[in-house]
C-alpha cells in the first residue's frame, strides 16, 4: 500500500484515484481539469517528432515546422521521464 500525497490514506499502488480525496495520478492536468494520460503525451511526442523530421525532407520552409517539433518534443518527453504524479 501506498499513502496519497494529499489525504495520507492508504490506496492500492496500482490505483489512479484516491478513494478518499479524489486525488488523480497523472503526467500533468489540461485545462479543463482533466488529467493527462501516458498514451496523450506520447500521442504529442510523436507529432512533435513528425514535425521535426516531415520539416527537414521538405527542406526550404520545412525547416520552420522542424524547429517547432525541436521545441515542443522535449516539453512532451519530460513527463514521461519524469513519471506519472498525483494531481488534485
Amino acid at each position: 500500500m501506498i499513502q496519497c500525497p494529499f489525504c495520507r490514506s492508504d490506496i492500492h499502488p496500482e490505483a489512479t484515484i484516491c478513494p478518499q480525496c479524489h486525488a488523480r495520478k497523472g503526467y500533468g492536468s489540461n485545462n479543463d481539469g482533466g488529467i493527462h494520460t501516458g498514451g496523450s503525451i506520447s500521442l504529442l511526442a510523436i507529432i512533435c517528432f513528425a514535425l521535426i523530421v516531415g520539416g527537414m525532407l521538405i527542406g526550404d520552409m520545412g525547416y520552420i515546422f522542424a524547429v517547432l517539433g525541436g521545441i515542443g518534443l522535449p516539453f512532451c518527453l519530460a513527463p514521461l521521464a519524469r513519471g506519472a504524479r498525483w494531481y488534485r
